[in-house]
C-alpha cells in the first residue's frame, strides 16, 4: 500500500516507518527540514520518499497525499518547557485540521489512523479508564490533543474512515526522552517526589507499532478508538526500579517530599525563565511523579485481538541494549 506518514523522523513515527517498510509497503514522508536530522538520511535509505514541508503549508500537505492510501498521522508536539502554547495549538490542532481537510476530499484515500495520547483522558487516581470515558485533559499538550481528537470525529461523523489510537507511556530503540531518565539513574542524580506509589501504563514501542499494524486496512476498525498499552499498569517506584535494573543497577533512592518539591517548584521556574535554561523541576514534570494514569486496552484486545507480548522488564533491557549500543549509556 502507498502510506503517508506525519512525524516520520519523531520517536515513533520512526520506528512505525521501519516496519511498514520491511513488510513491503510503499511509504512517503512529510518532513520539515530534509537537512534537520541523522534520520532524515537513515530514511532515505530505506528508500521513503521524502516530502519537505508541515502541517501549517497546505501546498506541501496536498503534495503528501496525493495518491496515498493510507494516512498515519503522528506528528505532534512533546512537552517542553518555555514552548508557548500557541505550538502546541498550531501542530495539533491546526495542523490536524489542514491535513483532514485535504485527505477528506482525496479519492485515494481509504483510511486515516491518527495518533493520540491516553492523557486525553487526564489522571484518575488508580481508575483505569475506558475509551468511553469523557476528556479531562490536564496540561496544553493532553488539551490539544483532545481538539484533535475532536476534529477526526467530527470528520467521521461525515463517513471519513477514520480510526484514533490512543498509546500510553511509549519507551524503547530511538526514544531520546525518557533517554534522560536512564541518565539520570546511571549517574545516581536521580530523585524520587513522594512515594512513587502513583501509577502510569507504559507500552514497549514494538506492542504500540502491533497496535498500528492491527488498525491497518481493518474495516473493523473505521470510526473507533483504541487505548493501546502495554500489559501491566505500574506503579511509579516500579518502573523506575526497572530501568535501574535493566542497566544493572540499584536505584539510588533519594526520596523528595511532594509539599517540598512544590515549594521549590515556583523559584526553579522563575529563575529558568530569567536566565534562559532549562529548569530540573517543572510543573508537568512534577504532576508526572503525583498523577496516576492507567487504561483499559480490554477494547483492543477484542476487536484487534490485540496481545501486547513485552512486559516492563524485558522491554526495558531491549531499551537499554539499543541506548548502550549507540553510545548514549556506558
Amino acid at each position: 500500500m502507498k502510506i503517508l506518514i506525519t512525524g516520520a523522523t519523531g520517536f515513533i513515527g520512526f520506528n512505525l516507518v521501519s516496519v511498514l517498510v520491511e513488510q513491503g509497503h510503499r511509504v512517503r514522508a512529510l518532513v520539515r527540514d530534509l537537512g534537520q536530522t541523522d534520520r532524515v538520511d537513515e530514511l532515505r535509505k530505506m528508500d521513503v520518499d521524502l516530502i519537505e514541508g508541515d502541517l501549517k503549508n497546505k501546498i506541501s500537505l496536498n503534495k503528501a497525499v496525493f495518491d496515498a492510501e493510507v494516512v498515519f498521522h503522528i506528528a505532534g508536539v512533546l512537552g517542553r518547557f518555555g514552548l508557548p502554547d500557541k505550538a502546541y495549538f498550531q501542530t495539533h490542532v491546526e495542523g490536524t485540521k489542514n491535513l483532514l481537510d485535504i485527505c477528506f476530499h482525496s479519492t485515494k484515500l481509504k483510511q486515516f489512523i491518527f495518533c493520540s495520547t491516553v492523557g486525553v483522558l487526564g489522571p484518575g487516581k488508580k481508575r483505569i479508564f475506558t475509551e468511553a470515558d469523557i476528556y479531562n485533559p490536564s496540561n496544553i499538550y493532553e488539551k490539544t490533543k483532545v481538539e484533535a481528537e475532536k476534529l477526526v470525529v467530527s470528520f467521521i461523523k461525515k463517513g471519513f474512515p477514520a480510526t484514533i489510537i490512543r498509546p500510553g507511556l511509549v519507551y524503547g530503540p530511538y526514544d531520546l526522552h525518557i533517554l534522560q531518565m536512564f541518565k539520570a539513574i546511571e549517574e545516581k542524580k536521580f530523585f524520587l517526589i513522594g512515594q512513587g506509589k502513583n501509577t502510569l501504563h507504559p507500552v514497549y514501542i514494538k506492542d504500540l507499532i502491533k497496535g498500528f499494524l492491527l488498525v491497518l486496512n481493518n474495516r473493523k476498525a473505521f470510526g473507533q478508538i483504541y487505548n493501546i498499552a502495554g500489559p501491566k499498569i505500574v506503579e511509579l517506584r516500579y518502573f523506575f526500579k526497572a530501568m535501574a535494573e535493566s542497566m544493572g543497577l540499584k536505584l539510588f533512592r533519594v526520596r523528595i517530599p511532594i509539599w517540598f518539591a512544590f515549594l521549590m517548584l515556583y523559584p526553579i521556574v522563575f529563575l529558568a525563565k530569567l536566565f534562559r535554561f532549562q529548569p530540573i523541576l517543572t510543573r508537568s514534570r512534577l504532576r508526572f511523579f503525583i498523577d496516576s494514569r492507567g487504561c483499559s486496552i480490554d477494547k483492543a484486545k477484542k476487536e484487534l485481538d490485540y496481545r501486547p507480548r513485552f512486559n516492563l522488564e524485558d522491554g526495558m533491557k531491549l531499551t537499554v541494549d539499543y541506548y548502550r549500543e549507540k553510545g548514549y549509556l556506558k
